[in-house]
């Protein structure tokens, strides 16, 4: 059996097989994330070269300085137009040089980070996504959250896996976690299979009493309109 690694995933994400080229997740709304080096620039938009009121070209004063904590808002993710990483809407505790603690950074490394280990803010909803296989059949797989078991949601697809060139499964395995409560968390993925069970490594994450913050979406589709 494959063993499973661990990630903090937004609710639904469909399952990715490994071997598929494909830019890492998007980071989900409610993670606390942090700004490495050599810093962050803040967009107005993931698709406009603009920052700041009023909007202006980017300059070095709109970008976020290293060390730089924030959380992911709900805000749908931007894949950025070379299909390489994910645009995500974030409010940072502290602003650029211009004065802006709100905009669009690229959640790719070193920008913007995730902490180790992960952190969510108190009232977010997602799930711990584990990737499975290629392997043999999948017929169960179980959540253990904090010691509670429950059934795991199997985002799969059929291949052809294992010394035999048999029929098998890859894919995600999604166990969701709605409003966890403040503190620390463990969590760990039964997989049971037609060659028997084995679990994921554990997975540890925490949540803060930071709240989510709920920022307006920005106006868009301006336009002439009829009085």
């Amino acid at each position: 059996m494959r063993a499973v690694v661990l990630i903090v995933a937004v609710l639904g994400l469909a399952a990715m097989v490994a071997a598929q080229t494909v830019p890492p997740a998007p980071l989900p709304s409610g993670m606390r994330v942090v700004v490495g080096s050599p810093g962050a620039l803040l967009r107005n938009s993931p698709t406009v070269y603009s920052c700041g009121t009023p909007a202006h070209e980017c300059t070095q004063a709109d970008v976020l300085p290293p060390a730089t904590y924030g959380v992911i808002q709900p805000d749908a993710p931007v894949l950025d137009i070379g299909g390489k990483f994910y645009w995500a809407r974030v409010v940072f505790d502290a602003a650029t040089p211009a004065g802006d603690t709100t905009g669009w950074a690229s959640t790719v490394s070193p920008y913007v980070n995730e902490l180790v280990p992960p952190q969510m803010v108190s009232g977010s909803n997602f799930s711990i996504g584990a990737s499975y296989g290629p392997g043999p059949i999948l017929t169960q797989a179980i959540c253990i959250l904090d010691g509670v078991n429950s059934p795991a949601t199997m985002q799969l697809q059929n291949v052809t896996c294992c010394s035999d060139n048999g029929p098998g499964h890859a894919g995600t395995l999604l166990c969701p976690w709605p409003n966890a409560g403040i503190g620390n968390h463990k969590a760990v993925v039964k997989a049971v299979n037609s060659k028997g069970t084995a679990d994921s490594e554990e997975f540890q994450f925490s949540v803060t009493s930071a709240p989510l913050s709920q920022v307006p979406a920005q106006p868009s589709g301006l336009r002439l309109a009829v009085p």
